[in-house]
């Protein structure tokens, strides 16, 4: 987030006081939600960078494994490699929060994947 360690720590403070639930009420929606023009907005950019390099992506999420399940760090390695002119970082890391979101339990078999065939 590149915060200050003194605002950083305050940051780090309340999330142990009140959890991760307990920190987002008191925190403006405006700012944990995005609107729905600007969600829209986001998945446009990103689908249409991800048709734009879908060949790419599929022989990059395939280098791993066969089934395109990737760890967290290398689904950011390949997205940046391939994305990283389209996308911010904050946009990857959002696309890696809807696909693993996609996934069942028994899929992550309880290590943090990402499934690059969700993309």
């Amino acid at each position: 987030l590149s915060l200050p360690p003194a605002e950083a720590a305050q940051w780090v403070k309340a999330w142990h006081a009140h959890g991760f639930d307990g920190l987002m009420l008191l925190l403006p929606l405006n700012e944990v939600a995005q609107s729905p023009v600007e969600l829209e907005a986001w998945r446009a950019r990103v689908s249409l960078a991800v048709q734009r390099s879908k060949k790419e992506l599929a022989e990059a999420f395939t280098v791993w494994r066969a089934d395109m399940m990737l760890t967290e760090e290398q689904f950011r390695m390949v997205c940046a490699d391939v994305l990283g002119v389209e996308l911010s970082e904050e946009d990857i890391e959002d696309l890696m929060l809807v696909v693993t979101d996609k996934l069942d339990l028994d899929a992550r078999r309880g290590f943090e994947v990402v499934s690059g065939a969700a993309v």
